[in-house]
C-alpha cells in the first residue's frame, strides 16, 4: 500500500505532472492539495499523504488516464515516454482496484488514530498516568472498527 502511495507522490512530484493534477483538481472543484512524501518515522507524513490521495482520488485517476491517453498517442519509441507510460499504467492498475480503495480508507482511519495518540503521548503537559487511558482508548477504537457497523460506513 505504501509503495503505491509513494509511487503516486513520485509521479506527481514532477512539475509538469503536478500541473496536470492541479488542473483536474480545479475542474472538479477540489482545493489544490499537494501530496507529501512519506517519511518512515513520522505518522503525520503518512496520514497527510494518505488523506491527500483519498481526497483527490478522482483528480488523480483522471490525471493518470489523461497522461495514459497522451502517452499512447505519442511515438512510443522514445525511452522517457515509454517509462512514463509504464509507470502510469502500473499506478492506474493498482489504484483502480476496489481493494486499494478499501485499504486506503481503512489505512486513513488507522493513521489518524495513531497520529492523535502520538501527539497526545508527546505532550509535556499530559499527566504520566493518563497514557494508559489513551492507549486503552486507541485499543477500543480499533476493536470498534472491526465491527460490521464500521465496515458499512466505509
Amino acid at each position: 500500500m505504501f509503495n503505491v502511495l509513494e509511487s503516486i507522490y513520485t509521479h506527481f512530484s514532477l512539475p509538469k505532472k503536478n500541473k496536470i493534477l492541479d488542473e483536474f483538481q480545479m475542474n472538479l472543484g477540489l482545493s489544490e492539495r499537494s501530496i507529501s512524501k512519506i517519511c518512515d518515522t513520522r505518522w503525520i507524513c503518512r496520514y497527510k499523504t494518505c488523506n491527500a490521495i483519498k481526497t483527490n482520488f478522482k483528480a488523480i485517476v483522471r490525471a493518470l488516464r489523461f497522461e495514459n491517453n497522451e502517452s499512447a498517442d505519442k511515438d512510443a519509441t522514445q525511452y522517457i515516454i515509454l517509462i512514463t507510460f509504464e509507470t502510469v499504467i502500473d499506478i492506474l492498475s493498482s489504484i483502480e482496484k476496489a481493494s486499494f480503495v478499501v485499504h486506503m480508507f481503512v489505512l486513513n482511519d488507522v493513521l489518524i488514530i495513531i497520529y492523535i495518540l502520538s501527539n497526545q503521548l508527546q505532550k509535556k503537559t499530559e499527566p504520566l498516568g493518563n497514557e494508559a487511558n489513551l492507549i486503552n482508548g486507541v485499543i477500543t477504537s480499533f476493536e470498534n472498527n472491526r465491527s460490521d457497523e464500521y465496515v458499512s460506513i466505509l
